[in-house]
């Protein structure tokens, strides 16, 4: 039978033994803070990308610059003949007031713009840019991003009829509409006069 001694509180043998305690204790409260921490960075990176697929910044390029690396845009007024030469892209439609283009991202037949040129006589009078995402989160997050690059470059956007909607220095007009389906998540761009509407195929 053993019998319990009364330990004194005082002795070296009762210290080392509560500092080894509390030490262990703060140790595992601070990893585990640590943890924590590392937990929050890791939601907060995900949640602001939603997507892994998706790279915002080489997206847009794609689908704001042609082969050349002119943007799409800066193409009203120019010869459709020249801006043809420009795409590097083949040619997928042609009509008698636009020329069609289509650019593929990631590998994939799936998740791609289609480019249609408007002209009138020889000159581009508008361009239109149609969108196709995988995920819906996708499309918000390029809607979010082209938002940021047109609102500080043109100011502030206002909503038209559903659309975001900016005017340019030069009297062109920018349009950004969110056209997602269910099944179907897409975005549409559109560049043209500010006085005119394009025949959108």
């Amino acid at each position: 039978m053993f019998l319990k001694r009364k330990i004194n509180r005082h002795s070296p043998i009762y210290i080392i033994v509560f500092s080894l305690i509390f030490f262990t204790k703060c140790t595992t409260k601070s990893s585990s803070e640590n943890d924590d921490s590392i937990a929050v960075t890791s939601d907060s990176v995900s949640n602001s990308i939603d997507s892994k697929n998706v790279d915002p910044k080489s997206l847009t390029s794609l689908i704001l610059l042609n082969g050349t690396g002119a943007e799409r845009a800066k193409s009203i007024g120019q010869k459709i003949k020249d801006i043809v030469a420009s795409e590097k892209l083949e040619m997928v439609d042609s009509a008698s007031n636009y020329k069609g283009f289509t650019q593929y991202f990631h590998d994939s037949d799936e998740e791609f713009v289609d480019i249609q040129y408007y002209f009138g006589g020889d000159a581009v009078t508008g361009v239109n840019l149609d969108v196709y995402l995988n995920a819906e989160a996708d499309v918000k997050n390029l809607l979010g991003e082209l938002t940021l690059i047109f609102n500080e470059k043109y100011g502030k956007s206002k909503l038209i009829n559903e659309k975001l909607t900016w005017q340019t220095p030069d009297k062109q007009q920018i349009a950004l509409k969110d056209v997602s389906l269910k099944l179907a998540p897409g975005l549409q761009i559109t560049f043209s006069k500010a006085d005119q509407n394009l025949p959108i195929q």
